[in-house]
């Protein structure tokens, strides 16, 4: 056993970069595990108009992965008394490379919300739901509606934060005492060529419009109607 320990101990400047490389895989591995709870504290940090569905899914994994070697890194490095200006070195940069990371981030969530400017959706979805008669309808729409629609929901623009919570309590509330109301559920996919489509879920009940972000009404952004209301109910009686 003492042989096999006197084998592994790190000596020489080697030994000390593969150690480092094999700890951060394996810290990734383990924080690869959490992948879905990371995402789920960052959701709330994204853009209003973009979900999970569209969540750049390895960035907070790297994030993290990162945070936690460089604080192992330097717990070694007092423990080996290293000069201080190395320790402060190793924090910078740690920090740094997270920095870089969470810029990534809100950049690609950017970039998806150029998209509806820049394209037309791929395809479209309108369906009503009546939940209590158990009633499902998806609406036919001509290409004039669906460019409509689309514009509309482009152009939308997010409630007052007290405006906001007071719509969302409302819905919340006949949840709790009725179930599930009657409901306009919009679905919009933007092409991205090789990559997952750009998908965009809106629902409108009682007037009241919401971007589903994936965790339900109670982390959803409500928003302003622009006519977007008065053109689905149009649709009702084609």
């Amino acid at each position: 056993m003492k042989r096999i320990m006197g084998k592994m101990q790190i000596k020489s400047k080697k030994d000390w970069i593969i150690a480092f490389i094999l700890a951060f895989l394996l810290v990734y591995l383990i924080v690869l595990r959490y992948r879905s709870t990371i995402n789920d504290w960052l959701l709330p940090l994204q853009p209003d108009k973009v979900g999970y569905f569209n969540q750049p899914e390895n960035h907070g994994v790297y994030g993290v992965t990162v945070l936690c070697v460089t604080a192992l890194a330097i717990g070694v490095m007092i423990y080996k008394k290293v000069k201080g200006k190395y320790v402060a070195l190793a924090l910078a940069g740690g920090l740094l490379t997270v920095a870089v990371i969470a810029g990534s981030y809100a950049y690609h969530c950017h970039q998806l919300l150029k998209i509806p400017f820049e394209s037309q959706p791929e395809s479209m979805w309108v369906t009503g739901d009546d939940w209590e008669k158990d009633v499902h309808l998806r609406y036919e729409l001509d290409e004039a509606t669906e460019k409509l629609i689309a514009d509309k929901v482009r152009q939308l623009e997010r409630l007052p934060k007290e405006e906001e919570q007071k719509q969302r309590d409302a819905i919340l509330a006949g949840m709790k005492r009725d179930g599930r109301g009657k409901e306009l559920s919009i679905s919009l996919w933007y092409d991205r060529k090789n990559r997952a489509p750009y998908h965009i879920g809106v629902s409108v009940e009682d007037g009241m419009i919401y971007i589903n972000k994936g965790h339900g009404v109670g982390d959803d952004p409500f928003f302003r109607d622009n006519g977007l209301v008065e053109i689905l109910e149009n649709l009702k009686t084609k």
